[in-house]
């Protein structure tokens, strides 16, 4: 019994441990958009395939700036980040580095792009 207690305990931890790396080693990437922009329509197909396709340490996130008046967090990054225009993709490094993506929508060039993250 105390043998099993002993195994679940160490199972806990590792979990504890995997949790733990995860969090602090994620690299989150924002996509700033506008449901009615053209180019932000035009670019959805390739950014979905981006976000099945990536490492699973990159967390992708979209932020409807039509929206952000309902979401004050997403309000306050967009602030804090001075987007101007749509669709803007950046990514933030688990040290706080920002790095903005000037290339093409394209998944591709996308996915070429994170693995340099």
């Amino acid at each position: 019994l105390i043998y099993m207690y002993h195994l679940g305990l160490i199972g806990v931890l590792v979990l504890l441990c995997a949790y733990l790396y995860y969090k602090n080693h994620v690299i989150k990437v924002y996509r700033f958009y506008r449901p009615g922009c053209p180019y932000c329509v035009r670019s959805q197909r390739d950014w979905e395939m981006f976000k099945s396709k990536c490492c699973w340490m990159i967390n992708c996130i979209d932020i409807n700036l039509d929206t952000i008046h309902r979401h004050p967090v997403h309000a306050a990054i967009v602030e804090n980040f001075e987007v101007n225009s749509v669709p803007t993709i950046i990514a933030v490094m688990p040290n706080g580095i920002r790095i903005k993506y000037d290339g093409s929508r394209d998944v591709d060039d996308l996915l070429e792009w994170s693995e340099y993250l």
